[in-house]
């Protein structure tokens, strides 16, 4: 063996020898600043090595998305294993001005969770929990809720929508050190509702971590072992997604204030060791621009000494990992007395390198702490910062070890535990047909209905003599049950009334529920009920034999017994029932006890009672028990809230109250006393804050045959006196706080007084604290502002999306549009969850700028930029600011982008037929998928929902189709205009004209054929000599009419809406009837032509000429050769896109029937009581009433409804900033007689002069004549069968391709567009001239 062949192994293994000292060696105590290890000589191979082994587990173990979060829902609570188990979420916004939020519930297996509120206003306040810096909670609905302390997270849209809540007192100033006591004049009254929205997708934690972050903890500490990857703390799962809160908060009695504030939400589960933590940092910046991002920063006692994780959402909407910053714990107040006043690191995310210079605000800083025994001591800092020049707003949590903080928290076993009162899961067993109240079975709904569980309970808390729960027993469900059971004629009824009810049978429901009541009425009760009442009424009276029972004596002189109706569905939560059902007061005998017991099982089925529970989503055949007590002969009576129920107040006790019966006061008949008691933060002092003695005219007692109740009047000093006296009215309030901690919720209590002594009569909780309030339910899914440099347009959405567009269209077709414009615009995969390129605010739809017209920003602005915005807006958009905004959001697009931007727009005009073709062919592959033949194949709403959301990829697509062919429009303009400028730096009017001109030639466009085909219709009507008697028929017996007096006009009619049963006003909208299903709507279109007996105008026709040589702007031949060759390009792009728009609207409409079909399943179900409340649920609520019937929503989707009638005018700016306010004419609109001139842009030239018809709204169209200039804000397809009428039209906003240009064009009409304030500046009736050569509007003489 030579030498060489023996050094050879050797060398190797010293090679391994010096690798492995390399990178495993042992930390020397030099390489330690303190606790932190510090990075050594091997720190870059470490790192390298460390970052490919991280990205191979991140490769590995990376969860797919759609299937985490159907095993992790958003809007559910994660289950607690383990005693150490914690389920956190934190919401942080803070806005350019100062306000800033943080909120942070974090939930425990045992009833407990660490709450943490901190308001700070941009008055300087600060605001916090009372017991703030303590931050345990030791009740609080937390089980399966984030809720506790007043403060309560509601999911509205899982990963893009929560709701954020909080009523009650907070702390002015901020508090250094805990102490049990808490003064109430430190204490403001605060109430404030936001709404959380997503502006990016939730990133999944830890795997949203950057590998390199994570490799360089790794490599800075040394490796001991192979098991050194497993240092890394992957003991959470969870996620980070940024967004905005957009809210109002209200401070005492002031008026609520909206704010905005851009942020984030983190979202954590996991086992949490707080002992094992040295030191945290984590820092939340919002900034002007809208950069938001997050760095944490963690030192542990083992392991890890210096931990960095981070994300980062740049301006431009992106969002990444931050990979690497300088910032390290040793710098920044390793004491927390060692704040600095301004600090500066610096960070990188998404292939950015970001400076933040941070100044502190150390006369603000919130100390908080944690845990029991205590764990953990935070500072929370709040600061100004400017990232890269950029200024913002934000905060720091500083954690320490809790060796910081000398305080001593009380033991867990010393903090007061009180037992909830909760109902028993009971089943109903068919031998108990009576129980006492006293009775564990009685505990239960499903055995004693929802008031006599709600008794039943109130008897267990009856102690110490405060008061008393009549005595009584509950006739149960099971005893409802016997009584009806083998009824066939009973059955019938109910078969019928649930037939009603579903949709599957034509009938009147007041019929059908008479005879049920009647036959109910008609019985008496059976053997075995009779006596199980009366035993049970001879055991509560002790003293009566029941061999002596009979039905014609009274069970015990003076005595009387109320009987009420007890539903199963009654006095819950979501809908309390109250009043629905009968109550008989009164009743002495045991017939009359007897008879009143049917009465109450027959009220089940009054109309009133059917409906309500039809309303609710309850199900319609049910079952009922009937409490039998005790009558109080009341002396005072009334209904106490222990918070107030209108404000939410949660100090003010609410007590209303008459003499005699407290029916009076229940059901509002007299004005009664109010008082408002104040109770203190710690409920150990009351006193009477307000006393308001009512108009209390009469009082309701007994009569003294105890078979009516009388109507007694009072003495005018009697009204003038309060019913109650200092002593009861706090006597009462101590007993309702008392319910309430029993509960664990707030109640609404009815009560009375006889002789002294307290009785409750009910108790249920307050259903209308948690309600949304009008201003949530119109922001409730609006787009997040994350910058005040957010711009939005309304320009050419509003035509296509006029007014408020219903949730349901919102989600189902508008996010399709959205998808598929965002995707063929930036060629990226767009967001499946929220929306890329529409900007929503209440209900109504935009653009939004920066990431669809702005996307590609030149360094300099064009005429390009200025034809584009001309054809889009009918104006130019592009301000300098604009500009400057786009540039440092997307940056300058570089020659390379434009080149691409141009072969890909190329490619596409070339394709652009066999596109068209393509959305053909896609149509009538879809064509009749949910006619009504084929929707018969669905037996239920979750199949059919199932196969919708299948389906949808086609609306997708098909809206792809449509966004290119309308992109390949727009772009054969902007070449023309381009062609006719002849290299001039900017257009004229002229030009304009010229361009208006060659679309004037564009012949077949679909959507102007509409009106050409029923003038055609109107003239044929018209030559039979009857048009004026058919204006006159009523618009349901329209169709019958042609068929027999104008067969001709008949038939083309039947055809027009056979080929455009899909077309309507709003036509994009699922809630909207078409003409296909309302043929009669557009019989009203052909009365309103010829209602006036003048014949109908006929679109103009093509005579030939060469419309090239009409121009003016052109002057050279090559001009014109190019134009000539150009036009027919601009042509079939003007009807490609037309057709395109038609195919389009073809497969909503099918989905439209597929919904209203799903909408009509679910009504049979009893999921909804009627198919339209279908359009105001967005799909993830339609999935949650496919699970399980949910009053809540079925209420929410009926407000929507209700008040989007009244949202449907509000407009907003065609084109604005920030927060998106309403718009408020901005135009001096001068007085009759004076001159007025509105600048628009031309898209049709003319002149003309002529009567003036001003339309804001569509109901209004009725009012056209013969020869007006239409003025309104925008128009579609459902006014085309008007234009046949006009002498001109103008808009408020619209550009070339708008639809009113398109028509306008087809007829000749003058047409003028982006014409702002027309609708102001004119009235109907006024006297116009109109130049659409310049675009001008003025007014030559006013209304008469």
């Amino acid at each position: 063996m030579d030498l060489l062949t023996l050094m050879q192994p050797l060398g190797i293994l010293a090679a391994s020898f010096v690798g492995f000292v390399i990178i495993f060696n042992r930390r020397s105590r030099k390489h330690r600043m303190g606790h932190y290890t510090l990075p050594e000589w091997n720190f870059f191979l470490k790192q390298r090595w460390a970052e490919k082994r991280v990205r191979q587990r991140v490769r590995d173990e990376h969860p797919e998305r759609v299937e985490y979060f159907q095993t992790h829902p958003d809007g559910e609570t994660q289950v607690l294993e383990k005693d150490n188990s914690v389920e956190s979420l934190q919401f942080h916004g803070a806005d350019w001005s100062g306000n800033q939020l943080f909120v942070k519930i974090s939930r425990r297996k045992t009833r407990s969770a660490d709450v943490i509120l901190i308001l700070r206003l941009e008055n300087g306040q600060t605001l916090t929990l009372p017991q703030h810096p303590d931050t345990r909670i030791t009740c609080g609905n937390t089980e399966n809720a984030f809720e506790a302390a007043g403060l309560r997270f509601e999911c509205i849209v899982p990963n893009t929508h929560w709701r954020i809540m909080f009523a009650g007192y907070l702390r002015r100033g901020i508090r250094e050190k805990w102490s049990s006591t808490i003064r109430d004049e430190d204490l403001t009254f605060i109430r404030f509702n936001f709404i959380w929205a997503a502006a990016a997708e939730p990133k999944i934690w830890p795997w949203s971590w950057s590998p390199k972050l994570m490799s360089s903890a790794l490599a800075t500490e040394p490796w001991l072992d192979g098991n050194w990857l497993n240092m890394l703390p992957l003991n959470e799962e969870g996620l980070d997604q940024f967004g905005s809160l957009r809210g109002q908060i209200t401070v005492d009695e002031d008026p609520p204030k909206e704010v905005v504030l851009p942020g984030m939400r983190m979202k954590r589960w996991g086992y949490e060791r707080m002992d094992l933590i040295h030191r945290s940092a984590c820092f939340y910046i919002s900034c002007y621009d809208g950069l938001v991002f997050y760095l944490n920063t963690i030192s542990y006692t083992e392991g890890l000494t210096h931990v960095q994780s981070g994300c980062v959402r740049l301006p431009n909407g992106t969002v990444h990992a931050i990979d690497w910053s300088d910032f390290h714990l040793s710098s920044l107040a390793e004491h927390p007395s060692s704040l600095p006043r301004a600090f500066t690191f610096r960070f990188s995310g998404g292939g950015r390198t970001f400076t933040a210079v941070v100044h502190f605000h150390l006369d603000r800083i919130t100390p908080l702490q944690g845990g029991r025994p205590l764990e953990w001591f935070c500072h929370q800092v709040p600061f100004e910062v400017t990232v890269n020049g950029i200024p913002g707003w934000g905060a720091v949590n500083l954690c320490y070890p809790e060796s910081f903080c000398d305080i001593d928290l009380p033991h867990p076993m010393e903090e007061s535990r009180s037992r909830r009162l909760r109902y028993k899961d009971i089943k109903p067993v068919a031998s108990k047909l009576v129980v006492k109240l006293s009775d564990t079975d009685a505990q239960s709904v499903a055995v004693a209905g929802g008031k006599g569980a709600s008794l039943a309970l109130l008897a267990c808390a009856e102690e110490n003599g405060n008061f008393t729960v009549p005595s009584g027993f509950v006739v149960t469900s099971s005893a409802y049950r016997f009584q009806m059971s083998r009824d066939e004629e009973l059955e019938a009824w109910l078969r019928r009334i649930d037939g009603i009810c579903k949709g599957e049978i034509n009938g009147d429901m007041k019929e059908a529920c008479e005879g049920a009541t009647s036959r109910i009425l008609s019985m008496t009760p059976r053997e075995q009920v009779r006596l199980a009442v009366e035993e049970a009424l001879s055991k509560m009276m002790g003293n009566i034999d029941s061999d002596d029972m009979s039905g014609g004596f009274e069970v015990v002189p003076a005595m009387r017994y109320a009987v009420r109706s007890s539903g199963i569905s009654e006095d819950g939560s979501d809908a309390s029932a109250a009043g629905q059902n009968e109550t008989f007061l009164g009743v002495s005998t045991v017939e009359e006890i007897h008879r009143s017991i049917v009465k109450c099982w027959a009220s089940l089925y009054t109309f009133q009672s059917v409906q309500y529970r039809r309303q609710n989503t309850q199900p319609i055949c049910t079952e009922m028990a009937v409490v039998v007590q005790q009558m109080v002969a009341a002396d005072v009576a009334g209904v106490l809230f222990t918070q107030h129920p209108t404000t939410g107040n949660p100090s003010h006790v609410l007590i209303t109250a008459n003499y005699g019966l407290g029916e009076s006061v229940v059901s509002g008949e007299v004005d009664p006393d109010v008082y408002i008691v104040k109770r203190s933060f710690l409920d150990n002092e009351l006193s009477i804050l307000d006393t308001t003695i009512g108009r209390k005219q009469y009082k309701l007692k007994m009569s003294s045959n105890g078979k009516d109740i009388e109507r007694i009047p009072l003495d005018e000093d009697v009204q003038c006196t309060s019913c109650l006296s200092e002593k009861l009215i706090v006597k009462l309030t101590e007993i309702g706080i008392r319910l309430e901690k029993l509960y664990g919720n707030p109640r609404d209590i009815e009560w009375a007084t006889h002789d002294g002594r307290i009785y409750l009569l009910q108790s249920r909780p307050i259903t209308t604290l948690d309600a949304f309030t009008d201003w949530e339910l119109a922001h409730e899914f609006d787009y997040p502002l994350m910058s005040p440099e957010d711009a939005r347009t309304t320009a050419n959405v509003q035509e296509v999306f006029p007014g408020c567009t219903t949730p349901l269209s919102v989600y189902i077709v508008a996010k399709m549009i959205d998808e598929a414009t965002f995707e063929q615009s930036s060629g990226q995969l767009p967001s499946k969850e929220l929306f890329n390129v529409f900007w929503i605010t209440m209900y109504q739809m935009g653009f939004e700028m920066f990431n669809i017209f702005l996307k590609h920003p030149e360094e300099k602005a064009t005429a390009m930029h200025k034809i584009f915005g001309i054809s889009i807006l009918g104006r130019d958009f592009m301000t300098e600011q604009m500009r400057r905004i786009a540039i440092h959001r997307n940056g300058v697009v570089s020659s390379w982008m434009k080149t691409k931007l141009m072969a890909l727009l190329l490619a596409e005009t070339l394709n652009n037929g066999q596109r068209s073709a393509r959305s053909v062919a896609l149509l009538n592959s879809f064509r009749n998928e949910y006619s009504p033949e084929s929707l018969d194949r669905f037996s239920t709403a979750a199949e059919l929902y199932e196969d919708i959301n299948n389906n949808l990829d086609i609306l997708r697509k098909i809206s792809g189709f449509h966004g290119k062919i309308s992109q390949v429009s727009v772009m054969s303009q902007l070449i023309m205009l381009l062609v006719m400028m002849e290299g001039a730096q900017d257009f004229t009017e002229d030009h304009l004209n010229d361009i208006a001109v060659l679309l004037k030639c564009s012949k077949q466009v679909e959507s102007a054929e509409i009106p050409k085909n029923l003038a055609e219709i109107a003239m044929k009507i018209y030559k039979s000599g009857r048009g004026l008697e058919f204006s006159k028929v009523n618009c349901e017996d329209g169709t019958l009419w042609l068929a027999k007096n104008c067969p001709e006009a008949h038939k083309l009619f039947v055809e027009f809406i056979e080929r455009n049963q899909h077309r309507a006003l709003k036509e994009f909208d699922l809630a909207t009837e078409t003409w296909g299903m309302r043929p009669e709507s557009v019989i009203g279109m052909l009365q309103a032509n010829l209602k006036f007996d003048k014949p109908p105008t006929i679109a103009a026709q093509d005579d030939g000429t060469d419309v090239v040589e009409q121009l003016k702007t052109p002057k050279k031949n090559t001009t014109k050769f190019f134009l000539r060759r150009l036009s027919s390009l601009l042509k079939k792009s003007v009807q490609r896109r037309e057709l395109s728009k038609s195919n389009l609207i073809a497969v909503v409409n099918e989905f439209r029937m597929a919904f209203r079909h799903m909408g009509r399943l679910m009504v049979a179900e009893g999921r909804l009581p009627e198919l339209q409340l279908i359009f105001y649920l967005v799909p993830g609520e339609i999935r949650q009433l496919l699970r399980k019937s949910d009053a809540r929503l079925v209420h929410k989707a009926a407000r929507r409804r209700r008040l989007m009638a009244q949202w449907e005018t509000v407009q907003f700016p065609e084109l604005a900033t920030g927060i998106p306010q309403p718009l408020v004419s901005q135009v001096n609109i001068p007085a009759d007689g004076e001159e007025c001139i509105v600048q628009g842009t031309t898209v049709c030239p003319g002149m003309i002069t002529a009567r003036a018809c001003v339309i804001k709204t569509f109901a209004e169209v009725d009012q056209i004549q013969p020869g007006d200039i239409l003025i309104t804000y925008s128009t579609d397809i459902g006014w085309s069968p008007y234009f046949p009428m006009l002498g001109a039209v103008v808009t408020e906003i619209g550009g070339l391709i708008s639809h009113g240009a398109v028509v306008a064009r087809e007829y000749g009409l003058p047409c003028i567009v982006a014409a702002f304030g027309a609708t102001d500046c004119f009235k109907t009736g006024d006297r116009l001239s109109l130049d659409a050569s310049r675009g001008v509007i003025f007014r030559t003489a006013s209304e008469s």
